[in-house]
C-alpha cells in the first residue's frame, strides 16, 4: 500500500506498506477519475504482500506487490510527453505496474489512462493529467523460480515454473514460466474457451508451435496461445506464461 498527499501541485509519493486511499488528496482542479482501491489481502509464496479482487466485468485484478520503497514525484495538470511503454487503468494500478516494469521511470495519468515511461522529458502543463516521475529506486533480488502448485493461482504462483501432461508426439519436455498480471502483446495463433488458467497452459505445452499464452478470466474464460514471444506487458487483468524449456 501507500503513503502519499498532493500538496498544492506537487509531492513525494512512496509505494510503502501503510497506505489508505482516504490519504491520497487531490487537487480541486484534477479532473482525474479514481476507482476503488482493494483491501483484500494475500499472501504470496516469497512472503510478499499482494492484493485480489474481481472487478464488475469478471476479470481478475490480481496484481504484484508494489515494489516498496520507490519514491515518486507527483505533478497535478503535468503531462510528460513521449517515451509510452505501457498503460493501466488507475493512478495507483499505474504506479505499481511502473515499479514493477523494468525501464518505467515516470507516468502520465489522464482520466482512466495511465501511460508509462521509459524515459523523462521536460514536463508540459496539461489540466487533464496527473504526473509522476521516479526520484528513488530500491534494487530488486533475481527471481527464483519453484515449482509450481498443482492448480495455478495467482498471485502465489507468480514466477513458478509449469510442466504440463507431454503427448506422445512430443518428445521433449516443454515448461513454461508463469506471469501473474502479464499480457504478452501480439503473436496469437489462435484463442480458445477454457476452464481454468492450468487448462490454457496445458493447451500451449500440446501444441508445438506454441511459445506463450494470455489468460483473460470471466463468465467465460479466454486462452490466447502465442506462436511468439513478444512484448511482456502489466495488466492486473491478465494472466500469462512464456516457455522455457
Amino acid at each position: 500500500m501507500v503513503k502519499a498527499t498532493l500538496l498544492a501541485l506537487s509531492s513525494v509519493f512512496a509505494l510503502t506498506s501503510a497506505f489508505s486511499p482516504s490519504q491520497v488528496k487531490r487537487h480541486p482542479r484534477d479532473v482525474a477519475t479514481f476507482f476503488p482501491i482493494p483491501s483484500e489481502a494475500v499472501t504470496p509464496r516469497d512472503g510478499r504482500t499482494g492484493t485480489a479482487v474481481t472487478t464488475s466485468s469478471g476479470f481478475p485484478t490480481s496484481s504484484p506487490t508494489p515494489k516498496l520503497g520507490d519514491e515518486y514525484q507527483i505533478a497535478c495538470e503535468t503531462d510528460y510527453l513521449a517515451g509510452d511503454i505501457q498503460t493501466s487503468n488507475d493512478l495507483l494500478g499505474c504506479l505499481q505496474a511502473c515499479s514493477a516494469t523494468d525501464g518505467c521511470v515516470a507516468i502520465s495519468y489522464s482520466g482512466r489512462f495511465c501511460y508509462l515511461k521509459n524515459s523523462i522529458n521536460p514536463p508540459v502543463p496539461n489540466p487533464n493529467v496527473i504526473g509522476a516521475k521516479q526520484i528513488s529506486f530500491v534494487p530488486r533480488p533475481t527471481p527464483n523460480p519453484g515449482v509450481c502448485s498443482s492448480n495455478l493461482l495467482c498471485p502465489s504462483d507468480d514466477d513458478c515454473i509449469f510442466t504440463g501432461t507431454q503427448p506422445a508426439n512430443i518428445t521433449e519436455t516443454r515448461s513454461f514460466h508463469i506471469r501473474c498480471s502479464r499480457d504478452f502483446y501480439g503473436g496469437d495463433m489462435r484463442l480458445a474457451q477454457v476452464g481454468s488458467f492450468d487448462e490454457c497452459v496445458q493447451l500451449c505445452t500440446v501444441d508445438e508451435l506454441c511459445v506463450a499464452v494470455s489468460y483473460a478470466s470471466g463468465e467465460v474464460n479466454f486462452c490466447y496461445l502465442k506462436s511468439t514471444i513478444d512484448q511482456e506487458v502489466f495488466n492486473p487483468r491478465i494472466y500469462g506464461a512464456f516457455i522455457v524449456g
